[in-house]
């Protein structure tokens, strides 16, 4: 095997890390959807496991050529566009999924978990120097932020709006 010189050892590691809060995600979304009685959650833990593994594919695409010393990426497709930022996930707590879980309850879980993933991707994208994979950080942190936002229009539109 070929000796990995530094830079590419903290590429490694970086996509290592990602691929495994991917993965973390996925199961974490279908332990949810088994767990919860309430069909509309199944529906959405069920969909945001597919966004995971669309994820985790893009990453684990990364570190195969990375391992393999072979190409580089000759586009990345942008993230979605710019959305409004309610900041609502700072101010809910963190939860365990229950069988009995209601719909709000299962969108503060659902936005924290994503609130995690902006953290992470966001500070993966300022620490890796490789620009082909600090774009794919900076698309997938925009992907995590839309999900989020997305999350954060329905409490806004569907809890807030009833209380």
């Amino acid at each position: 095997m070929a000796k990995v010189d530094k830079s590419e050892k903290e590429n490694i590691n970086a996509l290592t890390i990602a691929i495994n809060k991917e993965s973390d995600s996925y199961a974490f979304y279908k332990n949810a959807e088994k767990t919860v009685l309430f069909k509309p959650l199944k529906v959405l833990f069920n969909d945001l496991a597919k966004e995971e593994v669309k994820h985790k594919s893009l990453l684990i695409t990364e570190l195969k050529k990375l391992e393999g010393g072979a190409k580089k990426i000759e586009s990345l497709t942008n993230g979605p566009e710019k959305s409004k930022d309610y900041g609502l996930s700072k101010y809910l707590a963190p939860q365990n999924v229950k069988p009995s879980m209601g719909y709000q309850d299962a969108l503060i879980v659902a936005m924290k978990r994503e609130e995690s993933a902006c953290e992470l991707f966001g500070y993966l994208r300022t620490i890796i120097t490789n620009k082909n994979l600090k774009n794919i950080f900076d698309s997938l942190y925009k992907w995590e932020v839309e999900h989020l936002r997305m999350l954060e229009e329905k409490y806004d539109e569907e809890i807030l709006t009833d209380n």
